[in-house]
C-alpha cells in the first residue's frame, strides 16, 4: 500500500474513492498490557537488547513529506537540518530513522506520526524510547542528553504546557 502512494508525478490515482471526514478513525487495534507483551518478547529475544553499555535504545525518529519543498532553500535547509540530527545521534550512539512515505491517508500534515510512531512501537520492541523530532528542529547543544533515568516510570514524554494540555484540554499545548 506504502509503495503505491509513492508516485513520480505527484498524482493520487484516479480508482481511489474520495475519503470521507465523516468517520471516526482508528490508527489500529486497541493495545492494553503493550508492557507485559513487551516484557515477554524481550524475555524471549535475549539477541535484541533494550540497554546498551548501560544506556536505553533510543531510536530518533523524524520525518517530511515525498516532495520537494516549494522553495529549493527548504530543501536545503531540510538537508542541514538531517545532517544535524544524523550527527546528534552518531555522537550519542542513538539510532536514527528518517521517514518520508505517507502511511496513512487520512492522516497527513501534524498527524503523520502517529501511524509511523505505533508502527516502530510495535515492529521495534527492543527500542527503549522512541524520540520524535520534527524536521525543522535543530539541536543546538551537542552535548545535551535527556534524563531517562528521570522518566524511568513513564512511558509518554510530552514537552509542553501542563496546564494548558491538561486543565484546557488543548492540544496547542504540545
Amino acid at each position: 500500500r506504502v509503495i503505491a502512494e509513492i508516485r513520480s508525478d505527484g498524482k493520487e490515482p484516479d480508482d481511489e474513492p474520495p475519503l470521507s471526514r465523516n468517520v471516526t478513525f482508528s490508527i489500529g487495534p486497541k493495545i492494553s498490557d503493550w508492557d507485559q507483551q513487551r516484557a515477554q518478547w524481550l524475555k524471549l529475544n535475549p539477541a535484541y537488547p533494550h540497554y546498551v553499555n548501560g544506556k536505553p535504545r533510543i531510536l530518533l525518529v523524524s520525518g517530511s513529506p515525498p516532495s520537494p519543498c516549494d522553495n529549493p532553500i527548504g530543501d536545503h535547509y531540510l538537508l542541514k537540518s538531517i545532517k544535524n540530527k544524523i550527527d546528534y545521534c552518531r555522537l550519542h550512539g542513538i539510532e536514527i530513522l528518517y521517514n518520508m512515505a505517507h502511511l496513512d491517508k487520512e492522516l497527513s500534515g501534524y498527524w503523520a506520526k502517529l501511524p509511523l510512531i505505533r508502527r516502530l512501537m510495535l515492529s521495534h520492541p527492543e527500542i527503549e524510547w522512541i524520540w520524535w523530532m520534527d524536521s525543522d528542529a535543530l539541536f543546538t547543544d551537542m552535548v545535551f542528553e535527556i534524563p531517562f533515568a528521570k522518566y524511568k516510570d513513564f512511558n509518554l514524554i510530552i514537552h509542553g504546557y501542563p496546564d494548558l494540555l491538561f486543565q484546557q484540554k488543548s492540544w496547542i499545548a504540545l
